[in-house]
């Protein structure tokens, strides 16, 4: 009689225990497939940013680093890609990212503030930003700094530019994943 509620004991706390572990094993399987497929998943913004940065470079622009995500991931819906080079001068840097910008089809015009002027980034870097086909481009040409370059080795991520020089960023950014589908279809 004891063996039995002792087995029927053991029983009635093992299933529940199988059930719990089983279903925790499911869930952390699941979250790795998510993961994998997100990592695994085109950037729909990477192929268009890589064309722009190839024609910065033709351009004159050495190029520096550059990284994307494909906007499939948990935290991130958005799909991006930046890109940052060195230019022998701001004018150059200037004329080198319009053109090659209107050549992909982005009209780029200085962003602006509240009160409708022109915006600069604390360094006085300007900013420069357009949209084309619900996608949007935005630059950033700097004489003084470039930080936040994550995509650069650590000793490069708050990069100077060679006296007279001028780094730029550009990152490209598409709808994010809910929209992504409809705007590559256009």
């Amino acid at each position: 009689m004891r063996n039995r509620v002792r087995v029927a004991l053991q029983a009635a706390v093992l299933v529940p225990l199988i059930i719990i572990g089983g279903a925790i094993a499911l869930g952390i399987v699941v979250i790795i497939v998510v993961i994998v497929i997100a990592a695994l998943a085109p950037n729909a913004a990477e192929e268009q940013g890589k064309a722009i940065g190839a024609a910065i470079a033709r351009g004159g622009g050495d190029p520096i680093c550059d990284d994307g995500d494909g906007g499939q991931g948990p935290d991130n819906t958005t799909p991006w890609y930046e890109a940052f080079h060195e230019f022998d001068g701001r004018a150059q840097a200037l004329r080198v990212m319009k053109e090659t910008a209107a050549d992909a089809g982005f009209a780029l015009e200085p962003r602006l503030d509240e009160d409708g002027n022109p915006s600069e980034e604390p360094d006085g870097g300007l900013v420069l930003t357009a949209e084309s086909a619900g996608n949007r481009l935005e630059v950033i040409i700097s004489e003084t700094s470039m930080p936040g370059m994550w995509c650069a080795s650590d000793s490069e991520r708050e990069r100077l530019p060679e006296p007279g020089h001028a780094l730029t960023r550009f990152v490209l950014i598409y709808p994010d994943d809910a929209g992504a589908a409809s705007a590559r279809q256009d």
